[in-house]
């Protein structure tokens, strides 16, 4: 569905469905639905298409680094966040440093959940204290009234 129509939203595709969007939201994060749906874009986008904008993607990159590269070697000084943004672009490039889990990351591993019914209060009471009384106690400190004055 998001294929033939990759203009739907979230939650139109919860709708059709019959899932919050929440849970659509989540499946279409997961890695295995990343990596299902670049499969299905691969047979179906043109490669040659695909290969052009590849390409000019790497001129664009390549003229980038080439305009960094003369601005930081320039007579003009440039300013500290430009250093440190053109050092953290060309760190990432290289691979360096920590990773973005969403972005580039390694693979994430789904965990699925069965979280049972909220129970009641008397249920959770009779459940967790092994016959110990359900009446509510009043641990607050108590403190001494004050002396008398004499």
């Amino acid at each position: 569905m998001m294929v033939a129509e990759p203009k739907l939203d979230q939650n139109t595709i919860a709708r059709h469905f019959g899932y919050s969007a929440a849970w659509v939201s989540t499946m279409i994060n997961s890695d295995a639905f990343q990596a299902a749906l670049a499969c299905r874009k691969e047979e179906i986008i043109n490669p040659a298409l695909r290969a052009t904008v590849e390409a000019r993607f790497k001129a664009i990159a390549q003229l980038s680094l080439d305009r960094m590269i003369e601005k930081l070697s320039g007579p003009i000084a440039p300013t500290d966040a430009f250093i440190l943004k053109s050092a953290e672009l060309a760190k990432d490039a290289l691979g360096y440093g920590a990773r973005n889990v969403q972005g580039n990351g390694g693979p994430q591993v789904a965990v699925i959940v069965n979280v049972p019914a909220k129970a009641t209060q008397d249920e959770w009471v009779a459940r967790y204290t092994r016959g110990a009384s359900s009446e509510v106690v009043d641990v607050a400190p108590t403190v001494p009234p004050p002396a008398e004055p004499k």
